[in-house]
């Protein structure tokens, strides 16, 4: 039996992936000429390319800089598959570490006409490669094994990537075919393009299996000269990387340890001891003398060394006596006869295995032969000497974690499919191997988008406490810093970094990001269907909305609830969604921010760009506010009535203002002057809900605002004894930031008679508003004010509907500063959802109102 060195192999391995990505792939010359080296060290072992059919050839037919092998996989049942088939050789014993191909799904090309029908790449449970004999006519023979490992991106341009084993596989021959194996659970009907792009001509022929015949089947195979688009004889491109076994000391006991380090003080590894020979003298007792050096036995001598065949094997079983003696000097005796009148082997062998672990130290441990002693039938000397000693490298030290994770939307370059990259940062620790894992905002494994707190049970992943880390956390391709990240699927992305040595220690989880969007919020439509996006929000985005705006949902899962995009956590368009159910101005706001540049920077402001001042309309102040006045009687038994835009300074961006009407519908409506007067037609919108009517606006663009104060809109009401009234006012930048004071202008209007504008703050230093502390807050908040008067005082909230939510008439207070607490429940008791809710206090005929942000 032959039996490998593994010393330094994943460090050789690690440098060679290394050299492999300073660059993108140059197509027109030997890329591997600095990969194809050799390590040669004591015990003769060489690290480097054992097979390399060269990089893929330029395209015979123009596309893409290559030529592709396999066209598509077809499912209609959960199985596995096999694709396309390469024949490779390697040198005699020899081992594999990884295998090299440039492939690429459909999705990501790399030819133009690349579609996936039906299927995804995310179908597939896996891809990893199957190898195969070579039958007696040169074909793919009997299925030999599924090599196990984890594919990392050498050079994403190219789609060069590398299978590293989990387990160093040894060749007992020298020609094979290996093949990719999808695995698959999914039971509908699909189909996924996968392409492997092709080497120059060889002397070897590709197979495919287009039958789709399950794995271990040889069935379906033919040969590939039969399908395009390659030309005949070209097979795809493949590199394996390994090592070669150690040269045996000719008449020596040599020492092979399996491949690897020895990674924790309780792993422990097995040195195997041969006896390699060119004397063919019978042998029947041997003794072998062994010392360890910062290495130990795993357990006792007596469990610790087995005896191998090459005895035992040869004279049928328990023919033999074999002891191991401990000379308590760190060395052992190994002795072994066989007993009886039956002579021994007179070729090479396995003598025993020895187990062993770290002896404590960091670096490498040896296991040495020290001396030998080998006796022929008649108790003659039969030549043997001490040969190769095993190395094992010791490494208990993981690699330091990565503490300073970034993740950042990618906004610009990101084609039109809807979905957009995501930008991975951190500082590069020292280590082989760098792993970036993400997994979404969900309940379980299923993806929250696009209500994330409407769907039960969902939630932020949580930072994974072993390795690998559990569903839904997923392997990317992102292997360095920064790299972009591309989820197939639109959600709220989080990430963490793991990284490796080459003895494959793994280094505790980095810190985990926020939630990264890879969508843009607003993007709900591609112009032909509703619910997809193309990375663009323009028009027919703010249409749809428009067709939708005021509806409520039902539910989760309403057929148009991508359209409910805010408040996000934190107003911003990169926030998590905290949906509301109602399509309003909280998502317009997002839409509007967003429109047309969703990463363009703000605009500078633009004199030819203000709307024309009204006459009559008070110079811009330094807080925004909407005031609703009464003006001059319209048609007999009507009133007129506007809502006012002051203050605004070219800062606000949308308003959303509630009126309560007092049971009385609107007899007209309509957009006033001031939005009439911008040079971009703006959003404007109203609805009734609940009793009231709400009106929106929103100017349209990255950084663009409504430009000078006026009119909004104008009113016409049945004239009656009851006026309207102005209960939810909100201003908001283009940053969503709130504009409006705790301390709001006139909600309500004095007679037509009395006054053509109302302009009064209402409260005065009967009743001073001191504001709500905490704000936001999650739990109790404080509402503070100071009242001139002893009396009761009453306190109203409602939400930014205007709908109620609490109401309450306290003892009576005394003069001074007071304070009334809020839970955040509503009249029943239950916890409202996070929200900006406003509140009016009432004491001695005077009102003052107020805001708090409620944040879960």
């Amino acid at each position: 039996m032959t039996w490998l060195a593994g010393t330094f192999l994943l460090a050789t391995m690690a440098a060679a992936a290394t050299s492999s990505m300073d660059g993108p792939i140059p197509q027109d010359q030997d890329v591997f000429g600095g990969l194809d080296y050799e390590y040669s060290w004591d015990d003769g072992m060489s690290v480097g390319l054992l097979f390399d059919s060269g990089p893929p050839v330029p395209s015979p037919y123009g596309v893409c800089g290559a030529c592709f092998g396999w066209s598509s996989t077809y499912y209609h049942t959960a199985t596995d598959f096999d694709f396309t088939a390469r024949r490779f050789n390697v040198p005699p014993d020899t081992y594999a570490t990884s295998f090299r191909i440039w492939w690429a799904y459909g999705d990501e090309g790399p030819h133009p006409n690349s579609a996936n029908h039906g299927g995804d790449a995310a179908d597939f449970s896996s891809i990893t490669l199957d190898l195969y004999e070579v039958d007696g006519f040169g074909g793919p023979g009997t299925f030999v094994t599924n090599l196990t490992g984890t594919w990392t991106t050498l050079d994403a341009p190219s789609f060069y990537k590398e299978f590293v084993l989990d387990t160093p596989f040894v060749f007992t021959d020298t020609d094979y075919f290996v093949s990719m194996r999808a695995e698959t659970s999914v039971s509908t009907y699909g189909a996924t393009v996968l392409w492997l792009m092709c080497s120059p001509d060889d002397t070897f022929i590709d197979y495919e299996n287009y039958d789709n015949s399950v794995i271990g089947s040889t069935g379906g195979w033919s040969p590939y000269t039969v399908l395009s688009p390659c030309p005949t004889d070209q097979d795809f491109s493949l590199q394996v990387v390994g090592a070669s076994i150690p040269t045996p000391v000719p008449d020596g006991v040599n020492a092979f340890p399996d491949p690897g380090c020895l990674t924790s003080p309780s792993v422990c590894k097995e040195v195997t001891l041969t006896f390699d020979r060119a004397d063919m003298t019978p042998v029947r007792g041997y003794s072998v003398t062994f010392e360890l050096d910062n290495l130990m036995l795993c357990s006792t001598p007596g469990a610790s060394v087995d005896q191998g065949p090459y005895l035992s094997g040869y004279c049928g079983g328990s023919c033999t006596h074999f002891e191991v003696i401990d000379n308590l000097d760190g060395s052992y005796t190994v002795d072994c006869a066989i007993l009886g009148a039956t002579c021994g082997p007179d070729s090479s062998g396995t003598l025993f295995t020895v187990d062993v672990k770290s002896g404590g130290s960091e670096g490498p441990g040896t296991l040495t032969v020290t001396d030998v002693i080998v006796r022929d039938c008649l108790n003659g000397p039969v030549t043997a000497v001490p040969g190769n000693a095993a190395e094992i490298e010791v490494d208990t030290v993981p690699p330091s974690p990565v503490a300073d994770l970034l993740s950042t939307q990618v906004k610009t370059g990101n084609g039109s499919d809807g979905l957009t990259g995501i930008l991975l940062s951190f500082t590069e620790p020292t280590a082989d191997v760098i792993e970036v894992w993400r997994a979404p905002y969900s309940a379980g494994s299923t993806n929250a988008y696009p209500e994330y707190d409407d769907m039960p049970s969902a939630a932020p992943p949580a930072l994974p406490a072993s390795y690998p880390p559990p569903a839904p956390w997923a392997l990317t391709g992102v292997t360095g810093s920064p790299q972009t990240d591309e989820p197939s699927a639109r959600g709220y992305w989080y990430y963490v970094v793991y990284s490796k040595d080459a003895c494959g220690n793994v280094s505790s989880v980095s810190n985990m990001t926020t939630g990264t969007l890879n969508y843009h919020l607003g993007d709900v439509t591609n112009g032909v269907a509703n619910g997809s996006g193309n990375n663009l929000v323009n028009t027919p985005d703010i249409s749809h909305l428009g067709d939708n705006y005021g509806l409520t949902m039902i539910g989760y899962n309403a057929t148009i609830n991508y359209l409910d995009v805010g408040p996000t956590d934190d107003f911003s368009v990169d926030g998590l969604p905290e949906t509301d159910d109602n399509i309003d101005f909280e998502d317009l706001i997002l839409f509007a921010i967003n429109f047309e540049e969703v990463s363009a920077p703000g605009r500078e402001d633009d004199a030819a760009d203000l709307a024309v001042p009204q006459p009559g309309i008070q110079e811009p102040s330094r807080t925004p506010s909407l005031r609703l006045v009464g003006v001059e009687q319209g048609v007999v038994g009507t009133s007129r009535y506007q809502l006012v835009l002051e203050g605004n300074g070219n800062r606000v961006q949308g308003g959303h203002a509630v009126l309560d009407l007092g049971g009385l519908e609107p007899i007209d409506l309509g957009e006033g002057m001031l939005l009439d007067a911008q040079a971009a037609e703006p959003f404007f919108a109203s609805y009734s809900r609940d009793g009231v009517l709400v009106v929106d606006f929103a100017a349209l663009g990255n950084g663009r605002t409504v430009r000078g104060d006026g009119v909004v809109c104008e009113l016409v009401v049945p004239r009656t004894a009851n006026r309207p009234m102005l209960t939810t006012v909100s201003l908001r930048s283009c940053d969503n930031e709130e504009l409006t004071s705790e301390r709001h202008l006139a909600l309500g209007s004095p007679s037509l008679e009395e006054h053509m504008f109302a302009g009064d703050e209402v409260g005065s230093n009967a009743l001073d508003l001191l504001g709500a502390r905490p704000n936001p807050f999650s739990g109790v908040t404080v509402i503070r004010f100071q009242s001139a008067t002893r009396g009761p005082v009453g306190l109203r909230i409602v939400d930014v509907q205007g709908r109620l939510i609490d109401q309450r008439v306290t003892e009576v207070v005394s003069p001074g500063i007071q304070e009334i607490l809020w839970d955040g429940t509503d009249m029943t008791g239950q916890r409202v959802p996070t929200g900006i809710y406003l509140y009016e206090l009432q004491a001695g005929g005077e009102t003052v109102r107020g805001k708090v942000s409620l944040s879960r």
